[in-house]
């Protein structure tokens, strides 16, 4: 019931984000705006308002649309609203191409600007953020050689303070490839460290923490899943589960857990946890030999782990917030383009494509967690939602702007035939992606993979 809960509302809002931005554009633009639904199919209420916009809410909440006057459905808008008048020159097919253009760009944008002023107003309230303590540096990487060591925090990237873990990133993905950047380090005892990294990656985005081999330091695990008839739903093991503590010996990190797993064998496991409720327990487990592709039996209990890093409560201020907003979003986008780039080059599987099952699941567990969580989630939904949207595919905006520069450049606009054959390729698209969706949820669902 909270999956679906949490999709309705999340479709419902970015659905209004979506249409509003076309709605506000198009009336900025003269173009008169017939009706505005959240929703599809059956009309369950409607409202006119003075400027002749008819209202409306339909009873399948799953999406929504803007009508403009349009004078390719003249015939339908006739009989639609039979008692109004038009101003066929004011339709959406006789303004500018340039207007058209912005108003098409509207609806996707208003999506990125709305998960801006999401991060940014989380930003100002106050939130935990990822400290930056260091934990245990990637081995063979520049922070190794370097001789970083966990428990270090990092005080400053080029001289500019540093207070989260995610602002060390974002300083660090500013470094041009074959540039250096001077990091301070506050040790655990004894004065700061000063040490030149060398950003040696391909490309700004490439210059993380990360790719240095600065990792987050972690504070505990937490059980993300518990396969269906596993050693770890026999022993009692339940998601959202903090595990403390192994044999007796204090756990920070999901890498060490697994290891003592596989160490162990078929021995008993004690494990020492924490409820989300705050109940702690120990439960008993024996993890099972499964045989692996290639042939090697590994040692498992059958749940997904996480490590949990240090988090720090910080508060910014309006101008910085905007920035946070503004860098996450950017942050966000080249990570979704760089997805679907290798997506598309098949260097990525498919099944990362997640449909209403999916994206239900996620809402549900981040409304249960709270404001923060459903906040943060809505924002990367938004911004998945208008990348999805500016991708050049028929029917979508997109695929409409495309068309619309391509008149701008030529003076022509394609004939009915073209028309025709593009919005067949549009729907083609939708479909193929929706059936994709569905498809990677019925496997999440029944694990048939």
């Amino acid at each position: 019931m909270a999956g679906l809960i949490g999709f309705i509302l999340a479709i419902v809002i970015l659905v209004l984000v979506h249409e509003w931005g076309h709605y506000i554009v198009a009336r900025l633009s003269g173009v008169p705006v017939l009706a505005f639904s959240l929703g599809f199919g059956p009309i369950l209420f409607r409202y006119t308002d003075k400027n002749g916009c008819e209202w409306r809410l339909s009873a399948v909440p799953f999406g929504g649309y803007v009508k403009m006057l349009s004078s390719e459905e003249k015939t339908a808008l006739q009989e639609e609203f039979p008692n109004r008048t038009f101003d066929w020159s004011r339709a959406f097919e006789n303004i500018s191409v340039k207007k058209r253009l912005v108003i098409v760009l509207a609806g996707p944008m208003m999506n990125l600007i709305f998960a801006v002023l999401v991060y940014a107003g989380l930003a100002m309230v106050g939130s935990q953020e990822v400290s930056p303590r260091l934990g245990t540096p990637t081995a063979h990487s520049q922070a190794a050689s370097l001789g970083v060591q966990e428990g270090w925090t990092i005080r400053a990237v080029d001289g500019q303070p540093v207070q989260s873990f995610f602002q060390a990133e974002r300083l660090l993905s500013q470094v041009d490839a074959g540039k250096s950047v001077r990091v301070t380090f506050a040790l655990a005892s004894g004065p700061e460290r000063v040490l030149d990294f060398y950003a040696d990656r391909a490309g700004t985005q490439e210059s993380t923490p990360f790719a240095f081999g600065l990792m987050p330091y972690m504070e505990s695990v937490v059980v993300g899943r518990v396969e269906a008839g596993s050693a770890a739903e026999a022993g009692g093991l339940k998601v959202g589960d903090t595990i403390l503590a192994i044999n007796g010996k204090a756990v920070r990190e999901a890498k060490t857990l697994v290891s003592v797993i596989r160490e162990q064998g078929a021995k008993p496991l004690t494990l020492y946890l924490r409820s989300p409720d705050g109940r702690v327990r120990d439960v008993v487990i024996k993890a099972r030999a499964e045989k692996q592709e290639s042939g090697e039996r590994v040692w498992k209990i059958g749940a997904v782990l996480g490590s949990l890093p240090e988090t720090v409560y910080l508060r910014h201020g309006p101008i910085e917030s905007l920035s946070i907003g503004c860098e996450r979003v950017r942050s966000f986008t080249t990570m979704t383009l760089k997805g679907i780039a290798r997506m598309v080059t098949g260097s990525e599987s498919l099944k990362s494509v997640a449909g209403p099952v999916g994206i239900g699941n996620l809402a549900g567990k981040t409304l249960q967690i709270g404001p923060y969580a459903f906040l943060t989630f809505l924002a990367m939904l938004s911004i998945s939602l208008g990348i999805l949207n500016l991708l050049p595919v028929p029917i979508l905006d997109g695929g409409n702007m495309v068309i619309f520069l391509w008149e701008w450049v030529t003076g022509m606009r394609p004939t009915p035939v073209v028309s025709m054959w593009l919005t067949r390729i549009g729907v083609a698209f939708i479909l193929g992606l929706t059936g994709l969706a569905f498809f990677n949820d019925i496997v999440a669902l029944f694990q048939l993979d």
